[in-house]
Order: C-alpha cells, then structure tokens, then sequence
C-alpha cells in the first residue's frame, strides 16, 4: 500500500519549482487553488475513480470533495480554456522538473545539483527542451528568478 505521508512529501518537493515559477510570473495561492481545483475537476471527469472510465458531475464532485456546482463551474472553465498557451512556460517546467526529479541532476538528498552552464545544464536542455536554445531557457529562467548564474560561469 502506498504511503499517504510519503505521497504528500513527495508532492510538496516537487511543488517547490512550481510555486517558484508561479510566484515569479505573480501568481498568488489563490490562483493556485483554482488552478488545482480545475485538474481535480479535469481527471475526475475526463478519467473517472479508480475503476477508470468517465464519471458524472455528482460522482466527479463526491470523489474531489468539490461541490456539484463547483465541478460544474469548473468545467465550463476548462472548456473555454486553450489547451497550450504557446510561450515558454512549458520548456521552462520541463527543465524544472527534470532537473528536481532526474538522478543525474540531483544530490544524494534528493536536492537539485548546481549545473554548470556548459555541461550540465546544456545536456539537460538539449535532451528534454529541443524546442529552445539554452541561452533562451537562461534568460527566461533568470528574468523569472528561477536560477541564478555565478560569476565564475
């Protein structure tokens, strides 16, 4: 059986980038609430409970612990929302997460590793963003405060 603390240690870890990039573009909590209320909203409706397969508005609110309203409110929302916004953000979050998640780029403790701008950081942007130049991803991400580059780079 899985771990509920463990999960909720693990999430936390890996929203840290999140709500990093999200506090840089100015995105308050209450913003993220929404935001989280809609993927509830989203995958109970789009994929169902645990036996799979589309659920209602009703079954979709009793398993989010959202109101009926709430979903669907929320759904009218995710129907009128474009699917890719079409800027950066998703290299940007992609890198993120790769680089807190992926072994080669992280600590023993879990912690991302300092990348050197040549190296590292270059193999991780060529590998998961070929949509971007790294020298592009570096000024997005430091216009954002998401990185810092030394000054022996």
């Amino acid at each position: 059986m899985i771990d509920r603390g463990e999960v909720i240690y693990t999430i936390r870890k890996l929203l840290r980038p999140i709500v990093r990039l999200m506090l840089g573009l100015g995105i308050n909590a209450r913003d993220f609430v929404e935001i989280g209320k809609m993927v509830y909203a989203d995958v109970a409706l789009q994929e169902g409970d645990t036996q799979g397969g589309a659920t209602t508005l009703s079954g979709a609110a009793r398993i989010t612990g959202l109101t009926r309203r709430e979903v669907t409110r929320l759904r009218g929302v995710l129907e009128n929302t474009p699917s890719d916004p079409g800027d950066s953000r998703p290299s940007i979050e992609r890198v993120l997460e790769i680089w807190h998640t992926d072994p080669r780029f992280v600590t023993q403790d879990g912690v991302p590793r300092v990348l050197s701008r040549r190296e590292s950081f270059a193999e991780l942007v060529n590998e998961h963003c070929g949509d971007l130049s790294g020298p592009t991803l570096i000024e997005e991400m430091q216009a954002h405060r998401l990185i810092r580059i030394s000054s022996d780079e």
